[in-house]
């Protein structure tokens, strides 16, 4: 007894100077005394939050808050985990919480805040009868076990989304190497994906829908809270093109809508010179025609700058995309590129598909300007 009194106390005072806020952002939708003895209620079942900074814990309840939900496991919950930083030149480990909304917080909201108005998320597992069909009439059929026998591993999620009345909007399936590699970069892998695998899972396929399909603002900041569980630094770096490119030098042509030979050439005939390349002496870096054109100016696609909190693999895919895009002589040969990058586009995240669109804009405005000369 003397244990949750002291919790209690201890939330108490934490909550306190921020009551009026969190009575604010919650409004008539959430009562702020049931919030805060949600919030009571988690730290007593994970004693764990309490050892978190103050800050991130205060912050962990504002932003679930603001979206409307309880912090009660079930619609969403407050999850510490170990943050390195760098202090004083030494790496230290800070425990800090997270707010992570749950399946059922998001799909509560999506009642509330959108156009559509059901989503249907599942798990896949191995023992699992999954049928996926695609071409005109798209549809999935999904059946489990007899009861008393084993699902097996997860091995993939998916998530259905429906309007109001009932028709499918979009289909979002995920296999079980994207959920890997998603978990692979999780700051809070083993206390999230540990304890709620299955929820990960399905809500990585709900986040992944919802960037094909129209949503309100209020949602979408509710379906990506988890980015920032995402340790960006942690992503793999993305090979370069001509590795991909190689790589399918030696493969049988199939009709993929992407011709790498063709591809291979128009990156050899655009490719320029860096102006800080180290060249023999006497020698001077070759320019590419078009960069003399002062009518087609930014040929190459590549942005003026580039955001500084891009990690060292996103850049890297950036250029990539930026050099296929120059090798484009054609709205087909750009519709290839989109087709061939457009997934890790979707993969990287908003900032750099902000970039990746800019560049592809570019690169259809340069060609029109080129098609009139």
């Amino acid at each position: 007894m003397s244990r949750q009194l002291t919790i209690t106390d201890r939330v108490d005072t934490m909550l306190l100077p921020h009551e009026s806020n969190i009575a604010s952002l919650l409004g008539d939708v959430v009562d702020p005394n049931k919030f805060k003895a949600a919030v009571i209620v988690a730290c007593q079942k994970n004693p764990d939050i309490l050892r978190c900074e103050q800050q991130s814990v205060v912050r962990a309840c504002m932003l679930c808050a603001q979206d409307g939900l309880m912090p009660d496991g079930r619609l969403a919950a407050i999850v510490p985990y170990n943050e390195s930083r760098k202090v004083n030149g030494n790496w230290e480990k800070f425990k800090v919480a997270n707010y992570m909304p749950m399946v059922a917080g998001i799909l509560k909201r999506a009642r509330d805040f959108s156009d559509f108005h059901t989503i249907v998320c599942e798990i896949v597992c191995a023992n699992d009868d999954f049928r996926r069909t695609a071409g005109d009439d798209p549809r999935i059929d999904h059946s489990f076990p007899p009861l008393g026998q084993e699902r097996g591993e997860i091995v993939g999620a998916y998530a259905i989304f429906k309007d109001k009345s009932n028709r499918v909007i979009h289909r979002e399936v995920i296999d079980k190497s994207d959920l890997q590699k998603i978990r692979s970069v999780s700051k809070a892998k083993d206390k999230v994906w540990g304890p709620w695998e299955g929820e990960m899972a399905k809500k990585t396929a709900i986040r992944r829908g919802a960037k094909r399909i129209p949503m309100s603002d209020e949602l979408r900041a509710i379906v990506e809270r988890d980015d920032q569980l995402v340790d960006l630094d942690a992503v793999p770096q993305q090979q370069s093109l001509q590795a991909r490119l190689s790589s399918r030098k030696h493969i049988d042509p199939v009709d993929t809508g992407f011709d790498a030979d063709n591809i291979q050439k128009q990156l050899t005939q655009a490719r320029t010179a860096d102006p800080e390349e180290i060249t023999p002496e006497g020698e001077q870096p070759q320019q590419d025609e078009r960069q003399t054109s002062p009518e087609v100016p930014g040929a190459s696609g590549k942005q003026e700058s580039t955001p500084a909190n891009l990690t060292e693999g996103q850049l890297e895919l950036l250029t990539t995309i930026e050099e296929a895009l120059s090798g484009c002589r054609t709205a087909k040969d750009i519709d290839a590129v989109l087709s061939e990058f457009g997934q890790d586009v979707l993969d990287a995240g908003e900032v750099f598909q902000t970039l990746a669109n800019k560049a592809v804009h570019q690169r259809r405005a340069d060609l029109e300007r080129e098609q009139q000369q």
